[in-house]
């Protein structure tokens, strides 16, 4: 269940989208996209989060319309990813990741079923929207549950529930 906005918060934009790697990436790699993002983002007024495996990405961004827009059109264009596809776009929603200027995850293949992002039809990567919607859910209630003190929630038994 979506949380409620309370007086004196803001409603933002949240963009969730997928992509691959153009090329193998490193840990050394995605460590610097993360630390970029978070930094870039803080100054924009940003948040979100960002998962990677085995050269798949999601990723939600938050925050003023105009901004992630802006941000998605640059990571659109960045030839370090191909296959950029948009699965879900919210407005006026309350800010699910506020604590967040960039979460980072990065999963070894073996961590998540094979082909969690995309599924090869005739030789082509194609978007497996059911599990992009899945997974933007658990990731809000992953968020949601570890914001509040005590929580040990697990994102690996999230996916693999």
């Amino acid at each position: 269940m979506e949380r409620k906005i309370n007086s004196g918060e803001k409603p933002v934009f949240r963009m969730t989208y997928v992509s691959r790697a153009a090329w193998r990436l490193e840990t050394v790699d995605f460590e610097a996209i993360a630390a970029v993002a978070k930094r870039n983002n803080t100054a924009l007024g940003v948040t979100g989060l960002l998962v990677e495996c085995a050269g798949e990405f999601l990723q939600i961004l938050e925050g003023e319309a105009a901004i992630v827009r802006q941000l998605f059109d640059k990571i659109e264009h960045d030839p370090r990813h191909v296959d950029v596809s948009v699965v879900e776009i919210e407005e006026d929603v309350v800010r699910n990741f506020g604590a967040w200027a960039m979460g980072c995850f990065c999963f070894r293949p073996e961590d998540l079923p094979q082909g969690f992002f995309f599924e090869r039809v005739d030789g082509q990567p194609r978007l497996r929207c059911d599990m992009m919607l899945r997974t933007n859910d658990m990731l809000t209630t992953f968020q949601r549950e570890n914001s509040q003190a005590g929580s040990g929630a697990s994102f690996a038994s999230l996916v693999t529930a």
